[in-house]
């Protein structure tokens, strides 16, 4: 496995059009370890000074975000390479799409999990930095058709 500094960079677990998400490991003194997620940025991407901005922005926005129902954001660092990486909170479990292939949860669990969803939007839109709105808009929430 690979290792970025205090970082040990495990299995892909996904990617978007920017990066790329791979669980890790926070290596600390006296054998300390902790499991997260480390987004990493795609490499053909990293040498674009316009998607590093984007990156640099996604990473002091999602910083900047403290809410129940968001992972944290623990670090922003470049590794041996050059390329920008965040470092989040890993919460372990089965993802929706798992949950829809296994079986269709019931009304209300699903209700239940809309309404999480939708606290930690409306917290995210009405965010506010040095006493100004954001406006955010998460562009990565969907839709599928088996939902």
């Amino acid at each position: 496995m690979a290792q970025t500094g205090k970082y040990r960079l495990g299995p892909r677990l996904g990617g978007g059009g920017m990066a790329e998400v791979f669980r890790g490991t926070l290596l600390g003194a006296e054998g300390f370890s902790r499991p997260v997620a480390i987004k990493h940025m795609l490499a053909d991407l990293s040498t674009e000074p316009d998607f590093e901005e984007m990156f640099r922005n996604e990473a002091r926005i999602a910083a900047a975000l403290h809410h129940p129902n968001i992972v944290g954001v623990m670090d922003f660092d470049r590794d041996e390479k050059d390329r920008l990486f965040l470092v989040m909170e890993l919460v372990e479990g089965k993802d929706l799409r798992h949950l829809m292939k296994v079986q269709r949860p019931p009304v209300e669990i699903s209700a239940y999990i809309i309404a999480k969803l939708l606290e930690a939007l409306d917290y995210a839109h009405a965010l506010e930095l040095d006493g100004r709105p954001l406006h955010l808009v998460h562009r990565d929430v969907t839709r599928t058709t088996s939902c």
